[in-house]
C-alpha cells in the first residue's frame, strides 16, 4: 500500500508539472494519482483512506518546502494584502487547505480506483 501511495503521489506532482495542461490536470492531481495507486492496490474503503492519508502526509513536504522559502525569500504579495493579514500567516492556511484537498480528493480516487480494479478481476457472471 506504502508503494502505491508513493506512485499515486508521484503521479500527482507529475500532473503539476506538465506545462499549459496543469491549469486542468493540477486541481484534479490528487484524484488521478488516487484512482492509479488504488487500482494497482485494488483497495478496499479503507485502505483507500490510508493511501488518500498516506498522499496527503507527502505533500505536507512540497507546502513545507514552500512555506520555508517563502519565509527567507522576498515577499512578492507585500502591496496586494491588507495590512492585517501576514503574508506567512495566509500561505499557512493556504498550505493546509492544499493538505485537506489532497488527502480528500486521493482517498475519493482511492476508492473509484480500488472499485475498477477489483470489478475487472472477477469472472463475468454466466
Amino acid at each position: 500500500m506504502i508503494r502505491n501511495g508513493l506512485y499515486g503521489f508521484a503521479v500527482s506532482l507529475l500532473c503539476l508539472l506538465i506545462p499549459i495542461l496543469h491549469f486542468v490536470t493540477g486541481p484534479l492531481a490528487p484524484f488521478i494519482g488516487g484512482v492509479i495507486a488504488g487500482s494497482r492496490h485494488e483497495s478496499t474503503p479503507s485502505q483507500a483512506i490510508g493511501i488518500g492519508l498516506l498522499m496527503g502526509l507527502l505533500m505536507a513536504f512540497p507546502v513545507a518546502g514552500v512555506l520555508a522559502i517563502s519565509n527567507f525569500g522576498p515577499s512578492y504579495l507585500g502591496g496586494f494584502l491588507p495590512r492585517t493579514v501576514e503574508n506567512s500567516d495566509l500561505l499557512l492556511v493556504i498550505g493546509l487547505a492544499i493538505l485537506g484537498y489532497t488527502t480528500v480528493m486521493a482517498t475519493f480516487g482511492a476508492v473509484i480506483g480500488g472499485y475498477f480494479g477489483r470489478r475487472s478481476h472477477q469472472k463475468p457472471m454466466g
